[in-house]
């Protein structure tokens, strides 16, 4: 007799343009009969991104080669918070599928605790977050999530890491190494190639000259929500700095911060260096990833960063602050680029003009395309199954 398939089912949020590629991979290997379970329609429908600030739905197929639904009552959310991502029948549903596996990203939904807290027959629980260490909460906020973290880990058998700084949080909150599945952050790194294959010097040159930036010059790259701990303007200061005269910036994004930032140029003299692309979607984003030459990232609290890892194909250097948990991951500091104090506006602005001497700039280039391959989405897709094959 055949042995039947291990059942996983997957309880997420919405669709996420980083795992789709992932359920698809497990699902067309044919190892694993894979279910998942969204919350809500963002992200298969148009929807307003809180953070971005603007109506858009993902130009890239998210709901493709695999098995999935939408739990009741499946609308699109305004907010993702704890007591919205949550339906009252998610027990009911994840339990008919009867699965032996179940993998819950987090711990911040209410959906979450609802399958956790009832665990379905001998069904084992599949933890990942992308979270670190990195924590402004008062004293009582920190005792108060430790508490709540250690119970949520404990009823938990596999977790997944994607880097140091995520191995660490899952240490520091009682988890054991053997059982933590080291893995990296997924990308569609195929996807990505293809797209940079696809761009001419031509196109290149055709979108300098859309955003006015001369054909010699170099572009360093901001791609996020402007959002205040992202810090923006900290990329847009350090271009005031001294010898950084002949650098333009291109600023792939949009949120509430956008017009204070406009000012904040306009105030610099900065207007014929800094470029606003607005929002980007997926199929764009290689194009202003080919005509860069350096990465920065400023953000004081990034649990990890899908930027370093997606612009890594691109062969990009990397100028980040020290909050970002992708170092040691995507970003190696004197390898692939250089990390500075947050906040240290002068220290970021060395950090560009060092990385962008010649002898740098193509050493740290060609260590990012070394690794962006670890990066690919069947990585974190090969690990799951690796877990769900076990006897």
């Amino acid at each position: 007799m055949t042995k039947a398939r291990p059942k996983l089912a997957v309880v997420s949020s919405h669709v996420i343009q980083h795992f789709a590629p992932v359920y698809r991979y497990i699902a067309q290997s044919g190892l694993i009969d894979l279910r998942v379970f969204y919350l809500a329609e963002n992200g298969a429908n148009t929807y307003r991104d809180a953070g971005f600030g603007v109506d858009f739905s993902w130009d890239v197929p998210l709901t493709d080669g695999y098995q999935y639904e939408f739990v009741e009552p499946g609308r699109v959310l305004d907010r993702f918070e704890f007591s919205s991502m949550d339906s009252k029948f998610i027990r009911s549903k994840v339990a008919s599928f009867e699965p032996d596996y179940i993998w819950l990203h987090g711990y911040g939904m209410r959906a979450n605790w609802r399958v956790l807290l009832r665990k379905l027959g001998s069904a084992k629980i599949i933890y990942w977050s992308d979270s670190n260490l990195t924590d402004s909460r008062s004293a009582l906020r920190k005792f108060i999530k430790s508490k709540i973290v250690r119970f949520f880990l404990a009823k938990c058998d596999y977790f997944l890491s994607i880097s140091n700084a995520n191995t660490a949080y899952l240490q520091h909150y009682g988890v054991t190494p053997s059982q933590i599945v080291e893995t990296t952050f997924p990308i569609d790194t195929q996807r990505f190639a293809e797209a940079q294959r696809s761009i001419s010097k031509s196109d290149q040159a055709a979108q300098r000259k859309k955003l006015g930036v001369p054909p010699a010059a170099n572009i360093i790259l901001f791609a996020g929500k402007l959002v205040d701990y992202k810090r923006p303007a900290d990329a847009i200061k350090a271009l005031a700095e001294p010898h950084m005269e002949d650098l333009h910036l291109i600023i792939v994004g949009s949120g509430d911060l956008q017009q204070a930032l406009v000012t904040l140029v306009q105030n610099l003299a900065l207007t014929k260096r800094v470029h606003f692309c607005g929002f980007v979607n997926q199929s764009h984003l290689p194009l202003y990833f080919s005509i860069a030459d350096l990465l920065v990232f400023p953000s004081e609290k990034e649990p990890y960063g899908a930027i370093a890892a997606e612009t890594l194909s691109f062969g990009l250097p990397i100028v980040a602050s020290d909050r970002i948990g992708a170092l040691g991951s995507s970003i190696f500091a004197g390898q692939n680029g250089l990390v500075y104090p947050v906040g240290n506006v002068p220290a970021m602005a060395k950090a560009i003009r060092d990385v962008l001497k010649p002898e740098n700039c193509k050493a740290f280039g060609d260590f990012s395309r070394s690794i962006a391959d670890a990066h690919d989405h069947s990585v974190m897709a090969r690990a799951i199954i690796r877990i769900c094959s076990q006897p």
